[in-house]
């Protein structure tokens, strides 16, 4: 096959369509010999829309700040505002950075991000910190990383949040956020996962 023909090939492979099964491609045909021409090769199945899919381009943003110094114990802590391409993509998310829980017994701090002000469903994306013995004794500052995936059915603006509050079943705590350190959230838009 002439070097055209194979560097084509090879760039329409590379094209933002991809396939689910092999039913969109046919079979190669034979090389010719002595700059005769090849024989043809066989077609490929048709695809249903429902076996192609849009592969999403990379798309990500990082939001930073510096020593944020946040010591509420509820509500939003930052926001990122996100532009989204497609609207059957997941964005995959990533927050890190300091939070601590100081001076209680029994109690426990639960950080979790939303989108447009909800949670993810069926699966929050969040963390918590608990102390079980803290009471004049604990306050300890780590480095911690929230992440993971969620449908977002929509292509547009996205506010993706990080936020505080308590967890279920236990009594409140004195949380902190962004100590002495940055505090990042990364957003990136990907492709739906395997079935």
């Amino acid at each position: 096959m002439d070097f055209k023909i194979k560097l084509a090939i090879f760039l329409l492979s590379l094209s933002t369509i991809s396939c689910h099964s092999q039913c969109c491609k046919g079979k190669d045909g034979k090389d010719g010999r002595d700059g005769r021409d090849g024989r043809d090769g066989k077609d490929g199945e048709s695809c249903s829309v429902s076996e192609v899919q849009q592969v999403v381009e990379k798309n990500w943003k990082e939001c930073a700040w510096n020593r944020i110094e946040d010591g509420r114990d509820y509500g939003l802590i930052k926001s990122c505002a996100f532009n989204k391409k497609s609207n059957s993509s997941y964005l995959r998310v990533a927050v890190a950075g300091d939070m601590r829980l100081h001076n209680c017994n029994n109690c426990c701090k639960r950080w979790f991000v939303t989108f447009d002000d909800k949670e993810c469903s069926p699966i929050p994306i969040d963390g918590i910190v608990y102390l079980m013995i803290g009471k004049g004794t604990q306050n300890t500052h780590r480095p911690r990383v929230i992440r993971g995936h969620c449908k977002i059915p929509k292509r547009g603006a996205v506010n993706v949040s990080i936020n505080v509050g308590d967890c279920p079943d236990t009594g409140p705590g004195d949380a902190y956020t962004g100590t002495q350190s940055s505090f990042r959230i990364f957003i990136e838009e990907v492709n739906a996962p395997q079935p």
